[in-house]
């Protein structure tokens, strides 16, 4: 059953009655309908921007010189972890102030639908003209500017804890729009409109699951924008070396590991590995030379190692050069192999005694 108010500004309806039911509707799982209709034409503009768009929404209307008139609907469902919204109001100028950020934060990605009207939005240096059945995607921790005559949109709350774990950009920093003539817009907006319409007939988990995962096709969305696909082409590079240096792990003391043979392995070139360690600042030899002394100090300062020879170690760990391998271990470590082998037997003596 909706829990419903048609709200009035007087003493048996006070300005905080509207974020009241809220708090009671996600807590409850309940759906609530605010209203303007019952309320004297002065008090309905400052009515909804005080007790509706700030303390709910975070937002800020532009004042009326003219407030007559003035309309506002709100339908609000709850289904688990989301809240979608239906929005209509006779006055389309919306802000998202530094004092609106400052006052709540909040912990959710909006996901817009124009249902009547073009809209404009602005957020920093960029403009989304928005046409009705756009998708548009806002992070709520940015300043913008939305503008239009009468306005009517559909909204989704996406908590950041489940669309951040999808995403291949985890923080949104500028707004997103999505046309209905695109495909990924048009298949949003049906998608969302057909959530509003069945979420009455769906039991909370069912909701739930349902909008978990409509945030999947948000993500896929947001990763085909220039950010998405390069965070996409970082995480792939990143992936790609991890691979080589698993392979290099496995064959360390291999003495014919070079860039050819692995990369010929891992299926791809030895320019293309080469490109993968460049961020680095290693190459694929310098890695390998780290990775191999790294084992050699390691078995030369082991009790376990004391038994085998400095050459015996190197050699093992994929050297086949002593005065290399003696050269390399004395400017890495500012050691040489021997004085190192020597002074793990003088610590293992004395602790025997």
């Amino acid at each position: 059953m909706p829990a419903s108010l048609n709200a009035a500004r007087d003493a048996s309806h006070p300005v905080s009655l509207p974020l009241q039911l809220w708090s009671a509707a996600k807590h409850r799982r309940m759906r609530l309908q605010l209203c303007t209709d019952g309320l004297p034409e002065r008090d309905r503009f400052p009515y909804w921007h005080e007790a509706v768009c700030q303390p709910m929404f975070h937002v800020t209307l532009a004042r009326l010189a003219d407030a007559a008139g003035f309309r506002a609907k709100l339908d609000i469902q709850i289904a688990g972890r989301f809240t979608l919204t239906d929005l209509e109001t006779s006055h389309g100028s919306i802000e998202k102030t530094a004092g609106d950020i400052a006052r709540g934060a909040s912990d959710s990605v909006p996901v817009y639908l124009a249902v009547e009207s073009s809209q404009h939005y602005q957020l920093g240096p960029h403009d989304y003209p928005i046409a009705p059945g756009d998708v548009c995607i806002v992070p709520m921790d940015r300043r913008f500017h939305c503008q239009a005559g009468d306005m009517a949109f559909r909204s989704l709350l996406i908590p950041h804890a489940v669309l951040s774990p999808l995403m291949a950009v985890r923080e949104l920093t500028r707004a997103h729009h999505l046309p209905a003539s695109a495909p990924l817009g048009a298949l949003l907006g049906a998608s969302l409109n057909a959530a509003a319409s069945q979420l009455p007939l769906l039991s909370d988990e069912l909701g739930d699951a349902v909008l978990s995962n409509f945030s999947g096709l948000v993500a896929l969305a947001l990763s085909t924008s220039d950010e998405g696909r390069e965070a996409g082409r970082t995480a792939l590079r990143a992936a790609r070396l991890d691979a080589v240096k698993r392979h290099v792990g496995k064959h360390l003391s291999d003495p014919t590991l070079d860039p050819a043979s692995a990369a010929a392995a891992l299926g791809m070139s030895a320019r293309q590995m080469h490109l993968l360690f460049h961020p680095t600042g290693d190459t694929f030899t310098q890695y390998v030379l780290r990775r191999r002394l790294e084992a050699c100090r390691t078995t030369l300062s082991s009790p376990l190692g004391m038994n085998r020879s400095v050459a015996d170690v190197a050699f093992g760990w994929g050297f086949n050069s002593l005065s290399v391998f003696y050269r390399a271990f004395a400017a890495a470590f500012a050691i040489s192999p021997g004085s190192l082998r020597a002074a793990t037997i003088l610590h293992a003596h004395r602790s025997g005694r």
